[in-house]
């Protein structure tokens, strides 16, 4: 490999963007599945539970799970909605950010100001078939989707994640 590897990524931060970068985090959890199963089995057996409750002429308890079954179903559009309005009050939704990936770390920069960060300052790294997330942690990362490679290539932005950071590397 060669030694002056350089890749850059220019990202929009968009709602689209932030809602892919979501996704993508997601479908890295396979607990998230489970969980789907079991909430959707839960709501089919609340339904059947609340329709016996009316049958039963029970109409405050048969409510009080009607409403919990709504709430069910609509928190996830509501918490969509929710961060879609704090994103665009952040000051660099709609800018540019430039992602700069080399032997020494990762570089960010856009309208708002520049950051370093040494490859030792991530956790670990999953690689996808359309991107990378590098992670700092459980929760905070950092989705870098192969699209946007403008300097270098989708191998040599591999190569460089790979070789530096090589815990809980998963493909």
């Amino acid at each position: 490999r060669s030694t002056k590897m350089n890749c850059v990524v220019i990202l929009d931060i968009t709602e689209g963007f932030v809602d892919e970068m979501m996704h993508r985090y997601k479908s890295t959890k396979t607990s998230r599945r489970l969980f789907e199963v079991l909430k959707w089995t839960t709501l089919v057996l609340t339904s059947a539970f609340v329709a016996v409750l009316f049958y039963l002429n029970e109409p405050l308890i048969g409510g009080f799970f009607g409403l919990i079954i709504i709430w069910c179903l609509f928190a996830p559009k509501l918490d969509k909605c929710l961060m879609a309005n704090r994103l665009r009050k952040n000051p660099g939704f709609g800018s540019q950010v430039n992602f700069q990936f080399t032997q020494e770390g990762f570089r960010l920069s856009g309208k708002h100001g520049e950051g370093f960060l040494k490859w030792s300052a991530f956790s670990h790294a999953k690689i996808l078939s359309d991107g990378i997330l590098l992670f700092q942690g459980p929760r905070v990362f950092n989705w870098v989707p192969f699209s946007k490679i403008v300097e270098g290539s989708e191998s040599e932005l591999k190569n460089l994640v790979q070789a530096h950071v090589s815990q809980k590397m998963d493909q």
